[in-house]
């Protein structure tokens, strides 16, 4: 389930490509956790279950060149479907300046029963007017217990 409009022109040539993406997290009889982060450098990075950041997409950055991040781009997420989100560095359907710092959303699974959480979610990114792009981000985290 991706969605990407294939990125816009911001400020000054920049490209911003939202590209979407789907992070599954599992963990055997501890918690699990799938994290995102639109990061204030023009990365998107992830992490499963608290391990280390790496770029969901490594051929492409939120904003190309990344020396045009944070510039005047602002974020924001809407929830599209699922479980809600465990975390989240903003409130939804609202605006928020990159230059604050790193938006993260957190899914967690640390039920031992059967079945995890899934949420799904439109992120999107502006110049401060116009829409530049936007995408869709699962995140699911599933604990077994086997």
């Amino acid at each position: 389930m991706l969605l990407a409009k294939g990125g816009a022109f911001g400020a000054g040539g920049a490209v911003v490509t939202v590209s979407g993406g789907t992070i599954n997290a599992f963990a055997f009889m501890s918690q699990a956790t799938a994290d995102l982060w639109l990061e204030i450098d023009g990365t998107v990075t992830r992490a499963l279950n608290f391990g280390v950041r790496t770029q969901l997409v490594p051929a492409t950055n939120w904003v190309r060149p990344v020396s045009a991040s944070p510039g005047s781009y602002r974020c924001r997420f809407t929830n599209l479907a699922g479980d809600a989100l465990n975390l989240s560095s903003q409130t939804e359907n609202t605006w928020r300046n990159v230059s604050i710092g790193d938006y993260q959303w957190r899914q967690i699974d640390n039920s031992p029963t059967f079945g995890g959480q899934t949420s799904t979610f439109t992120v999107e990114v502006d110049d401060g007017s116009t829409l530049q792009d936007d995408g869709i981000y699962q995140l699911s985290a599933d604990r077994e217990d086997f």
